[in-house]
């Protein structure tokens, strides 16, 4: 590493008689010398990524931001780009030609706040000006606000998703997932999901504030007056499959009582290993796999 050399001199009468720096009105006391030459390799991969981005490198980010892309797709691009080229995973290791992620989101960040602005911009406020634009496009855009400002929920019905809508399978079981912290507003994204035989077919994508019950309740039942009869001509699902959500689950069934719900195979076999783990269950380490697996083909075959 480079080396720093300091030098503290003392004030006194002899030596400020000696030294012409210590006789200024504001005395120079001390002496820097700076060895930027490295004791050390620089060509290493660990010297490499302490390297700053460069500017071209950060151009190259701005461009891929404007382009709608996220900090991870831009990082992903960048990468793949970088590996096809000659002496690719030297440049890799190279953090002024491949920043990490911390730098990646610090330029989202800054681009963001040049583009769009710092300040909070209400989410709501802004699909309300722009509703008829996407009604153009076909897109049928509903808004509600709760009782307090934070409890706002969004739905959005894509024409493709109105066409869900009317599948006879629509009216036997339905999927909702959601996705939190989406966004710069920090929303919750939840999908409304129909299966159909070419695989799973979006029937409604639902946005809202909070996760809590009120935060489902706003969206689903946002849904259920915009689009009463969206399960297939019925107002209900027979089924519903969702996660282990306690806020979500109550929700469903206030909206649609009638509807049976169902947990998602994949919190039921979490919620089977964490039995089978928990220590006052007494299950022997050696057997757990076993039972695991016997539950799993038990389940698949229930279906």
């Amino acid at each position: 590493m480079a080396k720093v050399d300091v030098k503290i001199k003392l004030a006194t009468f002899d030596t400020k008689r000696r030294d012409k720096y210590l006789q200024r009105e504001v005395p120079l006391s001390a002496v820097i010398r700076i060895d930027d030459r490295h004791s050390h390799s620089t060509d290493s991969a660990d010297a490499l990524r302490l390297l700053r981005g460069t500017r071209s490198t950060r151009q190259t980010f701005l461009r891929y931001f404007s382009e709608g892309m996220t900090p991870s797709e831009a990082r992903r691009l960048h990468e793949s780009k970088l590996s096809m080229e000659d002496d690719g995973p030297a440049k890799l290791a190279n953090a002024a030609l491949n920043p990490p992620q911390r730098t990646v989101y610090h330029w989202h960040s800054v681009w963001r706040e040049a583009c769009f602005g710092g300040t909070y911009i209400d989410p709501v406020l802004k699909l309300e000006e722009k509703a008829s634009l996407y009604a153009a496009q076909g897109t049928h855009i509903s808004v509600t606000r709760g009782g307090s400002s934070a409890c706002w929920a969004v739905v959005v019905v894509t024409p493709i998703m109105r066409r869900a809508h009317n599948l006879e399978l629509a009216r036997e079981i339905v999927f909702v997932d959601s996705t939190a912290s989406r966004g710069t507003t920090k929303s919750t994204v939840t999908v409304v999901l129909t299966a159909t035989k070419a695989g799973a077919v979006p029937h409604a994508v639902l946005i809202h504030k909070e996760q809590s019950t009120d935060g489902y309740l706003a969206a689903f039942k946002l849904l259920k007056e915009a689009h009463p009869l969206c399960f297939g001509g019925q107002p209900a699902p027979q089924v519903l499959m969702s996660d282990n959500s306690s806020a979500e689950k109550a929700a469903l069934q206030q909206t649609w009582p009638s509807a049976r719900q169902l947990l998602c195979h994949f919190h039921v076999a979490q919620a089977e290993w964490r039995w089978l783990t928990t220590s006052h269950n007494s299950v022997d380490k050696d057997q757990r796999r076993r039972f695991m697996s016997a539950f799993q083909l038990a389940s698949f075959f229930a279906i």
